[in-house]
């Protein structure tokens, strides 16, 4: 069965595109990074750290895929002071995105295991790479910021995944269900 999708792109201005992304941080990221603080503080227990993980990655997956292209999704990831970024991406933004429970890396018997935490900054040592979510999140409105107000941005343009389309030979049951919802184009 052929699963794959064919994205149909839109060509948006940078700025507007980068400030639009910013703004979802705004009101839906940093209110609830605030909220996990603040239950830990009043209770000493952590809640949440992992459904930060998943509300920042796919932000910062569609900036990489928006600003880099062509190259490697991991380049921001370096610009976000990841050490590892390739294990990073894929621990993190994978396991996270496409699973629920927290799953090693093993190469040739060497294993890292992976944590989130809220403080205490990223680090990489004792076979586990632990990304700070706090951190992580205000390092990406930095970069968001700086990309912002970068002069050399305000007429760039940027492709953005608008929708996408099934292959004529793509899984029946969503072409199916399309079919009987949706609209005419």
């Amino acid at each position: 069965m052929d699963h794959k999708k064919k994205y149909l792109y839109q060509k948006v201005n940078k700025v507007e595109f980068l400030s639009n992304v910013r703004l979802r941080l705004k009101n839906d990221v940093f209110p609830y990074l605030e909220l996990v603080k603040k239950i830990h503080k009043e209770t000493g227990t952590g809640v949440g750290f992992w459904a930060l993980a998943r509300m920042i990655f796919p932000p910062i997956e569609a900036v990489a895929n928006a600003i880099y292209r062509k190259e490697n999704k991991t380049k921001i990831l370096k610009e976000l002071d990841i050490e590892y970024p390739f294990l990073a991406w894929d621990m993190f933004r994978h396991n996270l995105m496409h699973n629920d429970e927290m799953i090693s890396a093993s190469y040739r018997n060497k294993k890292v295991e992976w944590s989130v935490t809220i403080g205490g900054g990223h680090s990489a040592k004792d076979r586990v790479l632990k990304i700070d979510v706090s951190k992580l999140l205000h390092d990406f409105d930095n970069f968001l910021e700086k990309q912002i107000k970068d002069p050399s941005n305000l007429n760039k343009h940027v492709w953005i995944k608008k929708s996408y389309k099934l292959k004529r030979r793509g899984r029946l049951d969503l072409r199916n269900e399309i079919r009987a919802f949706g609209n005419s184009e």
